[in-house]
């Protein structure tokens, strides 16, 4: 919440949703040159606020008990882009906490019907359209105002009923509803101004007159808002960019000859090999080749061992041709 150090216990925030949004130092404030603006600059606190399309918002301000009363009454004067809409008492004798919340603008009708119409962030909308240069003069002057909530505190004295009314139908100085040249913004990084959402029925309060114990040139505190969106803010440099995760890189392009289907009965003997002992790693988990390293082992022994057998029983039938006695009878029949 925006709290100037001069005067304790005056405070102003701009909510969205029920919470307060997140203040940034204002370093690059400019005073007005002169006595007042000395005298204004002492007694201002300026911030930075993000502002997000299409959000209501509303400005609450509170009065407690550090604040020491030196007058019957204080108001809250609260203007947005440019155009004062609303103005608010805060006596000395009111009950602490003193808090209150300006939702809308209010606007009374002739039937005595009063509304409220909600603020709410809407886009600032640009153009380069050479059509829009005729009027670059004047929407310059008219946008002077344009992204800034200002909330001036006055010291006033004794309040009286006021009998008129200036709530008559009104709108806000500033319609960004049509866009305007680039060149009326004149630098600024203006991304919203403030709209008016649907008129809401409320209860009619009475207005009253007081005067301006310091004058309506010299409030006790000021506080500026400038709203921005986030994307300004980290142009301005008053917020960090985000980071954005690195992009990985692109996988490689699969050949055109590697894209189309195998025919396996066109491949060679060594290809099929080659597949097969692919294919046995893969559903084997690498298994297969110890396994045909066993096949071949135990294939290689075995036939060993056959030769062996084979081999000794040779040598076994040649000693034993070699040892026996071999007859031959000469005389026999002849078989008919």
């Amino acid at each position: 919440m925006a709290v100037l150090n001069g005067i304790r216990g005056i405070q102003v925030t701009v909510r969205v949703d029920g919470k307060a949004l997140e203040e940034y130092d204002d370093d690059e404030f400019e005073a007005v040159s002169g006595e007042a603006g000395k005298y204004r600059a002492l007694r201002t606190v300026a911030k930075y606020i993000e502002s997000c399309t299409g959000k209501n918002f509303d400005i609450r301000y509170e009065v407690n008990d550090e604040y020491k009363f030196d007058s019957l009454n204080i108001t809250f004067s609260i203007y947005v882009d440019g155009t004062k809409v609303s103005s608010r008492f805060v006596a000395n004798g009111d009950p602490c906490p003193r808090k209150n919340t300006v939702r809308g603008l209010q606007s009374r009708f002739e039937n005595g019907r009063t509304v409220v119409r909600p603020f709410h962030f809407r886009d600032m909308i640009t153009s380069m359209d050479d059509s829009k240069l005729a009027s670059i003069k004047e929407d310059a002057e008219r946008l002077s105002g344009a992204g800034e909530i200002i909330v001036k505190v006055y010291r006033r004295g004794a309040k009286r009923l006021s009998h008129g009314s200036s709530l008559s139908h009104r709108n806000l100085n500033i319609d960004t509803s049509n866009a305007v040249h680039e060149k009326a913004l004149k630098g600024r990084a203006l991304s919203h101004s403030t709209g008016l959402g649907t008129p809401q029925p409320v209860n009619a309060s009475n207005r009253y007159l007081s005067e301006y114990l310091d004058g309506k040139d010299n409030p006790i505190a000021i506080f500026r808002f400038k709203y921005r969106s986030e994307k300004s803010l980290q142009s301005l440099l008053i917020i960090e960019r985000t980071t954005e995760p690195p992009v990985p890189p692109s996988p490689s392009p699969i050949p055109d000859e590697a894209q189309g289907s195998f025919d396996l009965e066109n491949l060679n003997a060594v290809q099929k090999a080659k597949l097969q002992e692919f294919l046995g790693n893969l559903m084997g988990g690498g298994s297969s080749g110890n396994e045909n390293k066993d096949i071949k082992q135990e294939g290689e022994h075995r036939i060993k061992r056959e030769r062996k057998e084979d081999s000794s029983g040779s040598n076994a039938n040649k000693r034993s041709r070699e040892g026996k006695r071999v007859e031959i009878d000469l005389t026999g029949d002849d078989s008919d």
